[in-house]
């Protein structure tokens, strides 16, 4: 990535490169380490940090439940830190503890099977069903002795992965500054690399703010960036840009997006409560979303060999080496 961001510079403010990167360095991130490696590790702190960060894709998105459901959970959680609650230092210090993903997940499999017209017997005898064939929750709680994947397999992976980002990177280059917004109704962008028209729920924090980034000037002052460096100015996940000392006076925020994400909450947590005042029991199928989204993947662990390790490792060296005669 380094190589990546020396060819487009520090600041290179163009909105296709831009929604990229917020895909890679904090969607990507975020929902694959929540779990697995922030929660499994007893991370209290950054597990509530990444909760909220994931609110935050939520809200951009319009998922209905989604973007209400991490709002009760911090809200309990802030709850408990306020007020010396002793349940703070419980999950504080037994996070992993508290855990139903596996029962969450086994939830969802049978309501992807079910429907609201089955009786409890039938539902009963579904997930017999399911267990049977997939031996999804008795596989759940074994502990897989061996890693299903090769060191071998895991470096063609990589590589493949690479080769497809750096060709990809390539295109937005030579495609820099001809993305746009297309004025209508629907609020999309034309990207010209995919030479497709891009919802904005797809784009950056930024670009759902009051003030959408502009296009190599300062988000503060509007002043052009004239170096071009990390010295000049720093970039932000969200899509704006600051100098140094706009950034500094706006005490190293960016005070846009803190304002969109402070609507957010407010008319979330609103309408979470109109929905719980509304009815005295809550009913689970309006509240919850699905926790997992589960596709028919097919998650066969069987090891396997791969014969194209070599051309795959010569391949992305070559792009390495080519990225500085884009």
């Amino acid at each position: 990535m380094e190589d990546i961001f020396h060819k487009f510079g520090p600041l290179c403010k163009d909105v296709e490169f831009q929604t990229l990167i917020d895909l890679l360095d904090n969607l990507i991130p975020a929902a694959l380490d929540v779990y697995s490696i922030i929660f499994c590790s007893g991370s209290c702190d950054q597990y509530v940090d990444t909760i909220f960060r994931l609110w935050t894709f939520a809200l951009r998105w319009e998922r209905k439940n989604y973007n209400k459901i991490p709002l009760a959970f911090l809200s309990d959680y802030f709850y408990w830190k306020d007020n010396n609650h002793p349940f703070l230092e419980a999950i504080q210090s037994h996070l992993v503890n508290f855990n139903d993903y596996y029962v969450e997940n086994w939830h969802s499999r049978i309501r992807r099977s079910t429907t609201s017209h089955h009786s409890s017997d039938a539902i009963t005898s579904q997930a017999f069903i399911l267990d049977s064939n997939e031996l999804t929750l008795f596989n759940s709680f074994r502990k897989f002795k061996s890693y299903p994947y090769k060191e071998s397999t895991l470096n063609y992976l990589k590589y493949k992965t690479s080769l497809f980002l750096i060709d990809y990177f390539h295109q937005i280059y030579q495609n820099l500054g001809k993305s746009k917004k297309i004025n209508n109704r629907k609020n999309e962008y034309e990207f010209a690399t995919l030479n497709e028209k891009v919802k904005l729920k797809c784009l950056p924090a930024g670009y759902h703010s009051s003030k959408t980034p502009s296009n190599n000037t300062c988000d503060y002052c509007n002043q052009i960036f004239i170096v071009k460096d990390e010295q000049e100015g720093i970039m932000l996940i969200c899509g704006h840009a600051y100098h140094h000392r706009c950034f500094g006076e706006k005490n190293n925020r960016c005070d846009y997006c803190l304002e969109y994400y402070k609507k957010g909450v407010v008319s979330n947590v609103k309408s979470y409560i109109n929905r719980l005042e509304k009815d005295n029991v809550v009913n689970d199928n309006l509240l919850l979303d699905e926790i997992v989204n589960e596709e028919n993947e097919d998650d066969n662990n069987d090891e396997y060999e791969i014969t194209e390790d070599e051309r795959i490792s010569l391949d992305f060296r070559n792009a390495l080496v080519s990225i500085n005669n884009w």
